[in-house]
């Protein structure tokens, strides 16, 4: 330009005006480049409309770029807290399924521990039932004996009858025989001496026959308590033979019921074997399982390895982004409120994610509200009307107001502990932020 201007090629006033309209094209001011009057004014208008043309289209492929890269954050910061969260679980699990393993073992041990004692129980039982055959055997025989001996004790009892009668009748002898001799002392007696000698005879027979009587009493008396004996044993043996008809009826139930408990027993010791034995393939699928969750957390645990790889790259690489972007912020370009507006939109929702899984912090007391954020200064001193008569530009205050509201809410409950409820916050902010994307998206076509 110098040397065009001493050589008188140009005015040193127009020279100037180049060196401004190029000065401005350096600081990105393509907007304010006017209509050239002459073929260099007009090369310099072109010059300002390509590079302006070339500068916005970087613009855009910098914001879908960085929109790009921001949600593959989002993605990756939620993967990394979906497997965080995995992680926890499977430790938790495998924590549960050792537990679960060691319950196993000991119902493994106890069953085999009852089906020993079911058999030891059988074995009872079975003896049991032996012996009880026994002794209802010992009964059969004790009541055979009783019944011999009651047979016999009846037989006494006729044969003590019969002599009662034979002493009966030699009692009615000795009475008779007491009446002759008395008789015969009498009619002695009469005769005088020559029947003194016959009275002596008569009276010793009737002392004899006397002596009789009253022996034949005493017998009559022995023979009838032994009488009331033999009935007493009588009855005391039917009594007994009661009683061991009795006994013999219960050693046979009893007999019976020592066979149900070996059946029941058997049963049961079959049972056990199975529980056992379905225990024991349960044991080896509780320590194949307890091994299956200690290699998903151990692959969680180098997914989120890899996943934290991937952040930090992409950390990196979202730096350089937004290093491109502040510069594009400075140069005057068509859409360019709207089009950045975009991105800061996917980075204050990646920022959100970042800080569910702690790489980021947030202070819901020094977020910015609607009205101060790129989009909200851009939005409260819009003069355009096309753009202000839009129907999206009315549509999205309200979203764009919940995207800030809601986020704001989010990072308070993640700082108070309600990650759940955090979550919700991040979740109504997504919807609230694809309705500001799509009123943004509507109004870059509206500028032509």
């Amino acid at each position: 330009m110098d040397d065009l201007r001493k050589k008188g090629w140009l005015p040193p006033e127009r020279v100037e005006e180049i060196l401004t309209l190029l000065d401005l094209i350096g600081q990105g001011a393509f907007l304010d480049i006017p209509k050239g009057e002459d073929r260099i004014g007009q090369a310099i208008r072109k010059l300002s409309v390509d590079v302006g043309r070339l500068s916005a289209t970087q613009m855009r492929k910098t914001v879908s770029v960085s929109m790009e890269l921001n949600e593959a954050v989002i993605a990756a910061a939620n993967l990394s807290r979906a497997t965080s969260v995995t992680d926890r679980n499977a430790q938790g699990m495998a924590s549960a399924t050792e537990e679960m393993s060691v319950s196993v073992d000991t119902i493994a041990r106890q069953a085999s521990e009852t089906f020993t004692l079911a058999q030891e129980v059988k074995e009872l039982a079975l003896n049991g039932e032996k012996q009880a055959g026994q002794a209802d055997d010992a009964m059969s025989k004790v009541e055979g004996a009783m019944r011999d001996v009651a047979e016999r004790s009846s037989s006494l009892s006729e044969s003590s009858h019969d002599i009662g009668q034979v002493v009966d009748l030699i009692s009615e002898i000795a009475f008779q025989t007491n009446l002759l001799a008395l008789n015969a002392a009498t009619e002695a007696a009469r005769a005088g001496e020559a029947g003194t000698g016959f009275g002596v005879v008569a009276s010793e027979i009737r002392n004899l026959a006397e002596r009789t009587r009253l022996a034949t009493k005493d017998i009559r008396l022995n023979i009838n308590r032994f009488q009331d004996e033999i009935d007493a044993i009588v009855e005391a043996l039917n009594e007994s033979d009661q009683t061991v008809k009795l006994g013999h009826e219960i050693m046979n139930a009893s007999q019976e019921s020592m066979l149900d408990i070996a059946r029941a027993i058997s049963e049961l010791t079959q049972r056990s074997r199975e529980i056992s034995e379905t225990v024991g393939q349960q044991k080896l699928a509780a320590h194949e399982i307890a091994y299956g969750i200690s290699e998903v957390a151990r692959m969680t645990e180098h997914v989120q390895n890899a996943t934290y790889t991937v952040l930090d790259a992409m950390d990196g690489a979202e730096k350089d982004i937004a290093s491109q972007i502040s510069d594009i912020a400075k140069l005057k370009l068509p859409k360019k409120a709207l089009h950045l507006a975009k991105s800061d939109h996917i980075i204050w929702k990646k920022r959100l994610a970042a800080m569910m899984v702690g790489r980021d912090s947030l202070d819901p007391n020094e977020l910015s509200d609607h009205t101060c954020c790129r989009l909200g200064r851009w939005y409260y001193a819009c003069e355009d009307e096309r753009i202000k008569h839009h129907p999206s530009f009315a549509e999205m205050e309200t979203p764009h107001m919940e995207v800030h509201a809601r986020g704001i809410e989010a990072a308070r409950k993640y700082a108070q502990g309600d990650l759940e409820g955090a979550l919700e916050e991040i979740a109504a902010v997504q919807q609230a932020s694809e309705k500001v994307l799509f009123h943004l998206n509507e109004l870059t076509k509206q500028r032509k």
